[in-house]
């Protein structure tokens, strides 16, 4: 079996500052740690990755990116601020964006798919490399679009620079499923969450997120059983770590 992630091992973009907050749970002084955390709204680059991480949400049941508000309401509970706070963030770095790559992620997140597409596309042409995070974004366009193959073949190629990184696994998994081929999404899935648990500890609401999305697949394989007990494990984890009202 694969050595499971620390959190210093995780892909480039989980392990940048504000997006450590995944960590949390293994920094000594959690309160210090999230103050940090807090300041670094005010970094655009912290600001973009948050953005990379809820636009690579997608709901294979509606067929489109996934809301953000359950997302921001448990990123703002882990910095200790309020979804306000980083959506103001979130709307001060939209509006001040310029290269292509970026004014697409502002496109992505604000719902504006065909633009976003265009404005991808252009910064991945202008690339010498891919990085993933682009291929991510590209997918979750195609996807929001209908266009299933384009985002699985998107996927696959950031698959293929990052095998382990779990925001591309859950990705992949959402596409697979909204396909139909369940097995296989139900694969990448399951290693997804268990990346995040060497990463995070079992007691993570990013290890929840992974349990909702696999106890779904399961529903729709008809393992009922396991279904329901990942939801009330991840229902139990989000009460004990974010609150009841989560």
């Amino acid at each position: 079996m694969d050595r499971p992630y620390t959190c210093r091992q995780l892909p480039g973009r989980l392990a940048l500052p504000l997006i450590a907050l995944l960590c949390l749970p293994r920094v000594a002084d959690a309160q210090q740690a999230t103050a940090g955390l807090v300041e670094n709204l005010e970094n655009d680059e912290s600001v973009r990755r948050i953005v990379e991480s809820t636009v690579s949400r997608l709901d294979p049941q509606l067929g489109t990116v996934a809301l953000p508000d359950a997302f921001l309401a448990e990123l703002a509970v882990q910095l200790g601020c309020e979804p306000g706070d980083i959506e103001s963030a979130i709307a001060r770095w939209s509006d001040g964006v310029t290269t292509p790559y970026a004014r697409g992620l502002a496109a992505l997140y604000a719902g504006r798919y065909p633009e976003a597409s265009v404005l991808i596309r252009k910064s991945l042409a202008a690339s010498e490399t891919y990085r993933t995070e682009q291929l991510v974004a590209l997918a979750s366009t195609d996807f929001a679009g209908g266009h299933y193959n384009a985002a699985q073949s998107s996927l696959m190629t950031a698959r293929s620079l990052s095998p382990d990184d779990p925001v591309v696994l859950l990705a992949l998994g959402s596409v697979l499923s909204a396909r139909g081929s369940y097995a296989e999404a139900e694969q990448l899935t399951r290693r997804a969450l268990e990346i995040w648990v060497g990463a995070l500890g079992p007691e993570h609401p990013q290890v929840a997120s992974a349990m909702t999305a696999l106890a779904l697949l399961l529903q729709m394989r008809m393992s009922l059983a396991e279904a329901d007990s990942l939801h009330t494990r991840a229902a139990t984890i989000r009460a004990n770590s974010l609150g009841t009202e989560h």
